[in-house]
């Protein structure tokens, strides 16, 4: 028994004629006949009874042909959503994003998705990159994003670059250091200082960069991955927070908060989007991961044309 078979009986007990059956199924009138009585034959039941008058169907064959239309919808439905899930339509995607990343990209993802993948259930954990990676290797998500300098170097993880961004402190309008032209490093440990939580590396390095004394080693007064949290606090105090100014796109384009201008740059943050090597990303998740790269190139983008902005406003302001 197969579909093509009840597909044949189904439209033959519509009909009511071989011809017509044949006909519509773009069949031979023999070769209907054939197929229909191989299936009587399998089952070991009359299905149809056949006269001058045409075609009928038995009692026994009623509760066949039935279960047989129930049958032949189900596979409709199943490759409509087999088609539909190829096309990244419909299915269940697990990511996961690491604190500054998911400041930066979630939003507009969750927004991408809700437009373009209404019937895709989409589920987002946000979590420092060892909890990511765990749930990455447990394949509970499908892929994550997160630093590049957070990632570690496993065989069994695939790696793909997504862009590098802007660090530079951040404070609110009215802040010492907002207008000025140019901001030594240094100058920052006049104030608290505040981030998200870096790895022991990136911390050291950071660290050494801002000038850690030896009476203060760590410049840092609060590291936290609560952003919502850090922003009030920049926004309401002296603090300088060190981060992507991405993350804060709305207030920096609002004039909130504003970027320091070092008078040497940061070493941008670069993010990438890691999955298992040995696992092909369902079409959804291909479909998601190409949102984020386009998001990506907008946002890195606009970044640089805040930069040129800037800097041709400095070089008037100098020439004035």
């Amino acid at each position: 028994m197969d579909l093509r078979q009840l597909r044949h009986v189904c439209t033959l007990a519509r009909t009511g004629s071989f011809v017509r059956a044949a006909a519509e199924l773009h069949l031979t009138q023999p070769a209907l006949s054939r197929s229909v009585q191989r299936l009587e034959a399998d089952l070991g039941l009359r299905i149809f009874d056949r006269d001058r008058s045409g075609v009928k169907v038995t009692a026994a064959g009623r509760t066949l042909v039935e279960r047989a239309q129930d049958v032949l919808l189900d596979a409709q439905a199943l490759r409509s959503d087999a088609g539909a899930a190829a096309r990244g339509e419909l299915a269940s995607v697990g990511a996961g994003f690491a604190p500054l990343p998911a400041r930066m990209f979630v939003a507009a993802l969750l927004l991408h998705a809700a437009r373009e993948l209404p019937r895709v259930q989409l589920r987002v954990d946000t979590a420092p990159a060892p909890g990511l990676i765990d749930a990455l290797m447990a394949e509970r998500i499908e892929f994550c994003v997160l630093p590049a300098a957070l990632m570690p170097n496993l065989r069994r993880l695939r790696i793909e670059a997504l862009g590098r961004f802007a660090l530079a402190p951040v404070v609110r309008a009215g802040h010492p250091l907002a207008r000025r032209a140019s901001t030594p490093i240094g100058d920052l440990r006049r104030f608290p200082i505040v981030a998200g939580t870096m790895s022991q590396e990136v911390l050291a390095s950071t660290q050494l960069l801002l000038g850690a004394a030896a009476d203060d080693p760590t410049p840092f007064r609060m590291l936290c991955d609560d952003y919502d949290a850090l922003e009030r606090v920049v926004l309401e105090s002296d603090a300088v927070w060190l981060t992507c100014p991405g993350s804060v796109a709305g207030r920096v384009r609002s004039g909130e908060l504003r970027a320091v201008r070092l008078a040497r740059p940061l070493q941008p943050v670069e993010f990438v989007v890691a999955a298992l090597s040995r696992r092909t990303l369902s079409p959804a998740a291909l479909r998601l991961v190409e949102a984020l790269r386009s998001q990506a190139t907008a946002l890195a983008s606009s970044e640089r044309g805040s930069s040129n902005a800037r800097r041709r406003k400095a070089r008037g302001a100098t020439s004035a």
